[in-house]
């Protein structure tokens, strides 16, 4: 009884394939009784195939164009445009002067120059010495020290506070009168200093350098290709592209002497799967 079964099984597996292999012969055979089909059939694949060129084209391209104008934007928000230099800011250099009286001057300038330092200075009042009135001027480095401590101390007049963060001031000058006016004898000790600081206020647009727009080109391409690759390898684990290989199939050229070999052996195929029907059949009587 369970042999039976299995020979009804491999029976039915028998005859789908001898439905299968029918369907396909009676479609050779109508190229086969008429060849002008064959030619026919080709053409029109082909006015077919050049239609659905550019969708195949779009199709492939547009993921990898979509990718690569997005990092292009990503890079151009960042003034990092590739292939063509950015307008960028460049911002003023602010002097800043402060004294101890309170005035605070602020001058921009395009940018600093090296020559110059950030400097805390320390002014006496006049004080009379061997019949003479002398006054000294003591300048202190102050690049190392924060903006904000240079105004506190500026501003506070906090004079002992030099002797704490100074070691020597980097010169000494003294003026030298014989007499003082009204305005000289009012003159107290004092502090002074100049800075430097960056304003956001005050900028120009320049174009960006050279190098910096090649440097930001070539991260961009190696950027947009890794991308791409990635992009590619996701694609086809997804099964992006397999859409066009039934397409192409279906299209492809008929061959009159493929048409006729495949046809040949369609019919033996089909001879064979017959006689293994009608021994089964006796088998399943049996």
């Amino acid at each position: 009884m369970e042999n039976k079964n299995n020979y009804k099984n491999e029976l039915e597996n028998i005859e789908e394939k001898m439905e299968q292999c029918n369907s396909e012969i009676k479609n050779y055979q109508k190229y086969i009784d008429n060849p002008k089909k064959i030619k026919k059939r080709n053409k029109k694949n082909k006015i077919i195939k050049s239609f659905l060129l550019p969708v195949k084209i779009v199709q492939f391209t547009i993921p990898f164009v979509l990718l690569g104008g997005l990092t292009y934007k990503g890079f151009s928000s960042l003034d990092g445009t590739p292939f063509i230099r950015d307008d960028v800011k460049k911002q003023y250099v602010m002097e800043v002067n402060i004294d101890s009286e309170g005035n605070k001057n602020e001058t921009p300038y395009f940018e600093k120059d090296n020559n110059k330092m950030e400097t805390i200075i320390y002014s006496s009042k006049w004080e009379k010495n061997d019949g003479k009135y002398v006054r000294t001027h003591k300048v202190y480095a102050a690049d190392k020290i924060k903006d904000e401590i240079i105004e506190k101390i500026v501003r506070n007049n906090e004079i002992p506070s030099l002797e704490e963060l100074f070691d020597d001031p980097i010169s000494v000058n003294t003026e030298i009168k014989t007499k003082l006016t009204e305005e000289d004898k009012n003159i107290k000790d004092s502090l002074s200093a100049v800075y430097y600081k960056s304003s956001d206020d005050y900028y120009i647009k320049v174009k960006e350098e050279i190098v910096m727009n090649i440097f930001s080109t070539f991260i961009w391409l190696i950027f947009t290709l890794f991308g791409e690759e990635g992009l590619l390898v996701f694609l086809s684990e997804i099964g992006y592209f397999d859409i066009w290989d039934g397409i192409d199939y279906n299209l492809r050229d008929i061959n009159e002497d493929d048409l006729r070999r495949k046809y040949k052996f369609l019919l033996e195929d089909l001879k064979e799967y017959d006689d293994k029907k009608e021994h089964l059949l006796k088998l399943i009587k049996e």
